[in-house]
């Protein structure tokens, strides 16, 4: 099974116990091994801020408050997590805040379906999803898609091929 990484002599606390089986839930619904795993890092990082910053220990008494702190300290820390990798070193991008927007989302709403929490008492129905930038990607350059089909003649076989190729990318 893909859990968590725990410390072997840490007791497990009731939300790192309801963790624990939401990753396990979702792999026996056949979530796929990196879905899981994004699930898990997401999910170990909240806990490990949750230390850090009196997240109770029951997730029921887990508030809209507690998530939207959660949610800024990723927003705007300057070295997230400690910063033990490259990118908890940068500032996070909208992007990145929707990640873990998308986690704990599907987190309590699992908590919901399972009886944990009550519809009523779910907190993430509170919290908007973030809004992420639409990356807008570059057009190529018209003369040089010029260029580059008239470097194809039609004298080989290849060239025709390639020439075609392009074309058909263009087109889709």
């Amino acid at each position: 099974l893909v859990c968590m990484e725990t410390n072997s002599n840490a007791k497990l606390t009731p939300v790192r116990q309801v963790v624990e089986r939401f990753l396990v839930a979702k792999q026996l619904e056949g979530c796929a091994k990196d879905t899981i795993r994004f699930y898990s890092e997401n999910l170990a990082r909240f806990l490990w801020w949750g230390e850090r910053n009196a997240l109770p220990d029951e997730v029921s008494k887990i508030d809209v408050q507690h998530l939207r702190d959660f949610l800024y300290y990723v927003q705007t820390a300057k070295e997230r997590f400690g910063g033990r990798s490259v990118s908890s070193k940068r500032p996070a991008s909208m992007a990145t805040v929707d990640a873990y927007w998308r986690t704990l989302q599907s987190l309590f709403a699992w908590l919901v379906r399972e009886g944990i929490v009550a519809p009523d008492k779910n907190p993430m129905v509170r919290i908007p999803r973030p809004r992420v930038p639409e990356k807008v990607t570059q057009d190529i350059p018209l003369d040089l898609i010029s260029k580059v089909l008239e470097s194809y003649d039609n004298s080989s076989f290849l060239c025709v091929r390639n020439r075609a190729i392009i074309l058909v990318l263009l087109d889709t």
